[in-house]
């Protein structure tokens, strides 16, 4: 039997970790995805070939679990040491999409040149494993139902991700930064006419956040992990992002998100607040131009 040994990528130094959500989707999930299905021969249901992953955690591991059941592949997830040691397997270096978004689009969205052509393949690559993953995870739509808008809400800090956790990177959901007033916000909106539901999507399987955001008119989030899902919303829908600049003056990769997928992005600038209140008025006038 073939083992083919899906790597990440840990020469490119950047902040954040496999760990937590937007690098793992970005930079390993998503780009495994893609040549996974890319390779028809992979898929075969006589193929010989199964594949590794490293283990990026628990919380992580149920998402990588999930997407390769999915797909019916025939697959294993263990300790990375144990995988890199062992020189038996065939290893694929995975691109690090999160790191082409963060690094590559940055700089064009800041006035540097640089070549269209450089960016086009990354660009059909995301967009082509987008489609093959809505193929497989899309429910049914519902009809006779306005869409809502989903207010997200951050999950709670998992222990793994504790001060003392086993995670590389301590801090995760709640322990970093959240939204308040998501009720008194969606209470005041639904009064004004305006569908909205609020939707933590860290407690909820990645088929439902899949079905969530594609059948959502948009979405009010706090930076985070949870734009990584931005790639499931439909063209033209509605990202309002609250956004803490003096506190993380690094230009958020959800405005990238939604160029590449002609999303309608704005970014609400809350200084320093890690924990903002919804402004319900505010919040209309954004939602409603």
């Amino acid at each position: 039997m073939r083992n083919c040994y899906f790597r990440f990528d840990k020469s490119l130094r950047m902040g954040g970790s496999v760990e937590h959500f937007y690098h793992f989707m970005w930079g390993y999930l998503l780009p495994a995805a893609f040549e996974y299905l890319r390779n028809e021969a992979a898929r075969s249901p006589r193929s010989s070939t199964r594949f590794l992953f490293r283990s990026c955690g628990p919380v992580m591991d149920r998402r990588l679990e999930e997407v390769f059941n999915r797909l019916s592949a025939h697959f294993a997830i263990l300790g990375e040491q144990q995988l890199d040691d062992d020189p038996s397997l065939d290893v694929i270096v995975l691109p690090r999409w999160d790191g082409w978004i963060n690094l590559t689009w940055k700089h064009r969205a800041d006035g540097l040149h640089i070549d269209p052509a450089e960016l086009q393949p990354t660009i059909e690559h995301i967009r082509s494993v987008r489609k093959w993953l809505l193929d497989r995870f899309l429910l049914s739509e519902q009809s006779g139902r306005a869409a809502p808008f989903l207010l997200l809400k951050r999950s709670a800090e998992h222990a793994f991700y504790a001060p003392g956790g086993k995670a590389e990177i301590s801090g995760y959901g709640t322990g970093r930064r959240e939204l308040l007033g998501l009720e008194a916000a969606r209470e005041q909106l639904t009064k004004r006419g305006i569908g909205c539901e609020i939707f933590e999507p860290g407690a909820c399987s990645l088929a439902e956040q899949i079905n969530a955001f594609h059948a959502s008119r948009g979405l009010v989030c706090m930076r985070g992990a949870e734009v990584a899902n931005l790639l499931w919303l439909k063209p033209g829908s509605k990202v309002v992002l609250f956004n803490p600049a003096a506190a993380m003056p690094v230009k958020s990769p959800a405005r990238v998100l939604a160029h590449i997928f002609e999303l309608d992005y704005e970014e609400i600038d809350v200084g320093s607040q890690l924990r903002p209140v919804l402004d319900a008025e505010r919040l209309a006038a954004s939602l409603l131009r």
